[in-house]
């Protein structure tokens, strides 16, 4: 069964949601090998691809009668995986081979990894100056004078943005003189008189400049709509401070955008002969949940301002044309990929919010996993109603999305319950094989009752108990337990779900003979949402089935969003032990991973549209190749590695350090726990101090 994770990610699933394979958006097979003789036949090139391992699906050789005599040429080759591609690529490229006289360039066909990002780049960035008139009036006290400024600089002239100034120099109108720019070229000097109660004014220009109907934007659309269609444009609005209008224009075709771009620097007679500057501009729809718009909305607004003040060329347009659409479209454009990259990553900022963290990894309990800490969670949306807090089970994180003054009060609402919830130890009971369905016996259910059942909890893919408490609660449980397991030993039906030992209600028949209530097998699968150790199997007979649960049997009794997570849950745990063949984006909060790629080769996020090179693992160094990097790179590296204690995380082989604290080390790529002693890792963390105090005498500090 096939399903696609984060949008981009797509993954296939096995029996007991076990992951067999992922595809990641970077994934290319082709190859282009450049710089080989025109002679070169189609066996001796075949040996020397197949040499590296792999398999050749197709091979395209131009017709060399097209190839002038003397050149060399490029060959097109498809390999059978992304991974063969990368070894051959790696491999070949700068070899001498073949009797050519260059060493042998290979690349991936498409070395920027086309990606679903939806950038184009049909539209156009389009600025003109306004034609404007300076005035000058004379006064004879310079208090006069500056009250005339204060009045005048800044002011709203119908769209004319005014400056006023005292200046010395020519033309000399007055004992003090003030100079006024940016008015309109049709200004009456009586309307300045009378507007500004100036005494004396002087225009002292010959030819006045033509004025603009609507400041030429219909003008410069005509002008652009000839060479074809404008889908929509949008435009600053007046008064323009800077006396420049800007003018946004997407076309239905990119490639009308590309001829347009023409009309850069070249005088318009139907603008009195103003030149325009035109520039491409690359544009990106951003879809935002209506829900969550709601609550960033004053965000949203602020932050679309800012940018086309302090960013030029860029802009921010809100689609909303259908109110009954669960999500709106921001539209952001601007004149270069990067600043694209920039405003689309602060806009999922603001609509991603933030992740409550305790330190380097996301704050969090497994309280929170519960209906209890549902509820609990709910007392605090309702203290905090200007802010949207989701729990993420499958992060294993808390998400906070709002204005940052309003989530500073879910943050510590948040870290005093889950420090006042630390303090109590975490006790475990283990039940196995046929006393694993104890948990619903009367006993059982009346120690929930007296402890509270956020206290006490299955472990089921563990088959253990769990509590949380003091001893006394623990020795209380324990006794709970002793009695349950006498009476299960007893009295246990013939046909009986595994977890809670009683007939089945809504039975469901497993392929293996087993059969569970709905609601138990539901509640089993859900659990290993948080537990992530996979295949979830079958404990039926006693204990003894370990067959894999069916993905149909799933899929038939978990909701949509149980299994979305458990999916993603599995989706995280096989990522995690793979890291030779997978990494994770550089966006600190982008979840999309992606396969190691040949050199030099680019990788475009396809969801935060950070450009990467996917062989150095490092944002795309523009104009550097990978060989120069790494040879630069390594000698400064190996120097700070021998004088400072670095390590690989044994999680994602990334290196290391530890800093200052105790040998409890978090990495912050993979959230891996680990003891720093002796490198060996903690699921979350749970018994590292036990293992340091116990393995090494202290937990280091």
């Amino acid at each position: 069964m096939t399903h696609t994770v984060y949008d981009h990610n797509k993954i296939t699933l096995g029996p007991g949601f076990v992951v067999k394979n992922v595809t990641t958006p970077n994934e290319a097979s082709s190859l282009v090998i450049g710089n080989l003789p025109l002679a070169t036949a189609r066996e001796p090139l075949t040996r020397l691809i197949e040499s590296f391992g792999g398999t050749i699906l197709d091979m395209q050789i131009p017709d060399r009668s097209t190839v002038n005599s003397g050149e060399s040429m490029s060959v097109g080759i498809r390999m059978s995986s992304h991974l063969e591609a990368v070894t051959v690529a790696n491999g070949l490229d700068g070899v001498v081979a073949l009797h050519c006289s260059n060493t042998l360039s290979v690349r991936p066909a498409d070395n920027h990894v086309r990606t679903q990002s939806q950038v184009s780049s049909a539209g156009l960035y389009i600025s003109w100056k306004v034609p404007t008139v300076n005035v000058y009036a004379g006064f004879r006290s310079l208090k006069a004078a500056r009250r005339v400024v204060a009045l005048a600089d800044g002011y709203d002239w119908d769209g004319f943005w005014i400056t006023a100034s005292i200046y010395d120099g020519f033309p000399v109108i007055g004992e003090h003189n003030v100079r006024f720019s940016g008015l309109p070229p049709d200004v009456k000097l009586n309307q300045v008189t009378r507007r500004f109660r100036c005494p004396k004014v002087d225009l002292n220009i010959d030819n006045r400049p033509r004025l603009l109907p609507n400041f030429g934007i219909p003008q410069v659309l005509k002008r652009v709509s000839e060479f074809g269609d404008v889908d929509h444009h949008s435009a600053t609005r007046p008064p323009y401070k800077d006396d420049v209008v800007r003018v946004w224009c997407w076309f239905k075709n990119p490639d009308v955008a590309y001829v347009a771009r023409e009309l850069n620097g070249v005088p318009q007679r139907s603008l009195g002969g103003l030149r325009l500057a035109v520039r491409r501009i690359y544009s990106l729809r951003y879809a935002i949940a209506r829900r969550v718009y709601n609550f960033i909305r004053d965000d949203i607004e602020e932050f679309r301002q800012a940018s086309q003040r302090i960013r030029r060329g860029c802009n921010i347009r809100l689609l909303d044309r259908d109110e009954r659409q669960g999500s709106i479209l921001v539209e952001v454009s601007s004149t270069d990929d990067r600043s694209l990259q920039e405003i689309k990553s602060r806009l999922a900022d603001i609509a991603q919010g933030e992740v409550l963290m305790d330190g380097s990894v996301p704050l969090w309990d497994r309280f929170f996993t519960t209906p209890f800490g549902a509820d609990w969670m709910n007392t605090v949306r309702k203290a905090t109603p200007n802010t949207l807090v989701v729990i993420r089970r499958a992060q294993s994180c808390i998400r906070v999305i709002g204005a940052p003054n309003k989530r500073a009060a879910v943050l510590t609402a948040v870290r005093d319950f889950v420090a006042t919830m630390r303090r109590k130890p975490i006790y475990t009971i283990p039940l196995p094989g046929i006393q694993f369905g104890v948990f619903m016996h009367p006993a059982l259910l009346e120690a929930r009752e007296k402890h509270g059942s956020s206290s006490l909890w299955l472990d089921l893919p563990h088959r253990q108990l769990c509590l949380r408490g003091d001893e006394a609660m623990y020795e209380d449980v324990q006794a709970a337990v002793h009695i349950a397991t006498k009476a299960h030993s007893h009295h246990l039906p013939q046909y009986r779900c595994p977890v809670c030992f009683h007939t089945p209600t809504s039975a469901i028949l497993l392929p293996c003979g087993d059969t569970y209530c709905k609601e138990c097998l539901t509640s089993y699968l859900a659990a290993g949402t948080e537990a992530r150790q996979f295949p979830l199997t079958c404990f039926g007979s006693s204990g003894e089935c370990k067959e894999p649960i069916p993905l149909v049997s799933a899929r038939d009794i978990l909701s949509p969003t149980q299994w979305e997570e458990l999916v993603i849950s599995a989706f995280n745990a096989y990522i995690t032990t793979k890291p030779d063949e997978f990494r994770f984006c550089l966006s600190p909060d982008c979840r999309l991973v992606y396969r190691p790629g040949a050199k030099d080769s680019i990788y475009t996020c396809p969801a935060c549209l950070i450009r990467i090179c996917s062989f150095c693992d490092v944002e795309y160094h523009e104009g550097i190749a990978c060989d120069d990097r790494i040879h630069g790179l390594d000698s400064a590296f190996d120097e700070y590695v021998r004088i400072h204690d670095v390590k690989q995380c044994p999680g994602c082989k990334a290196p290391i350090e530890r800093v200052e604290g105790c040998g409890h080390i978090t990495c912050t790529r993979c959230h891996t726990h680990t003891c720093w002693k002796c490198m060996e890792t903690f699921d979350k963390g749970v018994g590292i101090y036990d293992h340091m105090r116990e393995a090494h005498g202290s937990i280091g500090v």
